[in-house]
């Protein structure tokens, strides 16, 4: 009996091995087939609802935009919109603005706006590489040149988009990038962790619609004594950190306007909205007064250098104080309209001339 027993589980034992070792190489070759097969393109197919992890986040639909621009027509006239959530936030969407170029210029154009919240010049350079080689039309970027360039790992890595520029970048701001495996899921281990966070949370509690615009309809004159002194000192603190940092952003912005190689490719510098009407009465000595002068004037000289057109609606009373709900986000749709005409008619001006649209 007892020998029987002893034999009944070996066997069993031989079994389970058998077992585990089977669930193994299939959990083996899952693995294996995931690493391989999640590509730029197949994450493309992954609807971006699913993969949001709150209402502000637009990252997903920037990758997502900037991958389709890869496969641009070669024929389309485009115009390429890139900045942070103060260009965002101050322009119609894509469908007006392009509905209202066709309009004008009587020809297909198509638009694209790569914006997310806290773009800096890093997110750019890796935006940059979507614009392919025989793009025809305009680029605009719009981004300030006050803010320090964080080097932190977790800001390096935040949009997994393949790119040289972004590396070549780096390095010659004393910045080594990643060494790289060439599995794409592996190169961006951090940013997929954090998407399949938010994978799971969409399927288990629905997924989550995006807002384009944050906290539109509030006005700066609403917000309380401490939001507005905090609003204050991030405004005073710009003047002596776009000192410390404008001529290290003004060589990367260089750097990244030099990408733009082909022949039918345009640059366009777009100064973000301000507050104009917020910000003046906060600088009082003689040199803050007239920072915002110079900086416009450091913006033109940079343009000219660049070959690339410059421009600053901010002194063309575009905006009033409550049409802001801090001192560069706009928060209403009648100033957003009219900004974005504003942007439009200058689009429509230049690509008549820059493509000999009759």
């Amino acid at each position: 009996m007892k020998d029987q027993l002893k034999e009944y589980g070996l066997g069993v034992g031989e079994g389970l091995i058998g077992m585990s070792m089977a669930s193994l190489l299939i959990a083996v070759a899952t693995i294996l087939a995931i690493l391989l097969l999640v590509s730029p393109a197949t994450f493309n197919l992954v609807p971006h609802e699913l993969l949001i992890l709150e209402e502000k986040d637009l990252d997903i639909l920037a990758i997502q935009k900037a991958h389709d621009l890869r496969s641009l027509p070669p024929s389309s006239l485009a115009v390429t919109l890139i900045g942070s959530s103060s260009l965002q936030e101050a322009l119609l969407d894509e469908e007006e603005i392009e509905s209202q170029l066709r309009s004008k210029l009587n020809a297909e154009i198509h638009v694209t706006k790569l914006t997310a919240r806290g773009i800096n010049l890093w997110d750019m350079a890796r935006f940059m590489d979507s614009i392919p080689e025989n793009y025809n039309g305009i680029v605009l970027l719009c981004i300030s040149m006050e803010y320090g360039l964080k080097k932190d790992r977790n800001i390096l890595e935040r949009f997994p988009l393949p790119s040289a520029t972004f590396d070549d970048i780096l390095k010659r701001n004393g910045v080594e990038p990643k060494n790289k495996s060439g599995i794409y899921l592996l190169d961006n281990l951090r940013f997929f962790s954090i998407r399949t966070t938010a994978l799971i949370k969409s399927i288990f509690f629905g997924p989550i619609s995006p807002v384009t615009y944050f906290n539109n309809g509030v006005k700066v004159s609403q917000l309380n004594a401490i939001e507005q002194g905090r609003f204050r000192r991030a405004v005073e603190d710009l003047t002596s950190s776009y000192q410390h940092h404008s001529e290290t952003n003004l060589t990367i912005l260089a750097d990244l306007y030099n990408t733009l190689q082909g022949p039918n490719v345009h640059g366009v510098f777009l100064h973000p909205p301000r507050n104009i009407a917020f910000v003046q009465p906060i600088y009082t000595s003689l040199d803050k007064k007239l920072y915002l002068k110079q900086v416009d004037a450091d913006y033109r000289k940079f343009s000219d250098l660049q070959g690339v057109t410059y421009w600053n609606f901010n002194d063309k009373h575009a905006f009033g104080y409550d049409d802001f709900r801090d001192h560069s986000h706009v928060s209403n749709d009648e100033a957003r309209t009219r900004y974005t005409h504003m942007v439009i008619e200058q689009l429509a001006a230049l690509m008549s001339t820059k493509f000999q649209i009759q």
